[in-house]
């Protein structure tokens, strides 16, 4: 029984091709998310220029309502009175208008309701509440 070899004692010959396919697969990934970003940047396209093209420019309104219920647009004040027409006017321009409602913080829930409601009759449906970042 001296004569035979336990299992314990022979040499690994084998090559174990596992972390090899684990980086393959890794640069793989890799390749295929920067290739993407890479055609994208190179392709350079100069598009013509005609006196033709429409001008598509998004209308966004400003409103600010401030802490005595007064609203403001942009830098004027506006009238409960002159916001249907404005509306009008802004969705004549572009039917895809939206607004961005920015309240002063001693406004009640109510007062902003009923501003975002005069919104909606006059057709604009598309609205965002500004806020401020804490940080």
């Amino acid at each position: 029984m001296a004569g035979l070899k336990s299992d314990s004692q022979d040499m690994i010959v084998e090559i174990n091709v596992t972390p090899l396919v684990d980086v393959v697969l890794v640069l793989l990934v890799i390749f295929m998310m920067t290739a993407p970003m890479i055609y994208q940047a190179a392709i350079k396209v100069e598009l013509p220029k005609v006196s033709s093209g429409e001008q598509t420019d998004k209308v966004t309104l400003k409103f600010m309502l401030l802490a005595d219920g007064s609203v403001v647009l942009g830098n004027d004040r506006v009238s409960n009175d002159q916001l249907p027409m404005i509306i009008r006017s802004a969705l004549g321009k572009d039917p895809t208008t939206n607004a961005i409602i920015g309240a002063d913080k001693s406004l009640t829930h109510g007062a902003v309701m009923s501003f975002i409601d005069q919104l909606k009759q006059n057709g604009i449906t598309r609205f965002a509440i500004g806020v401020e970042n804490k940080q």
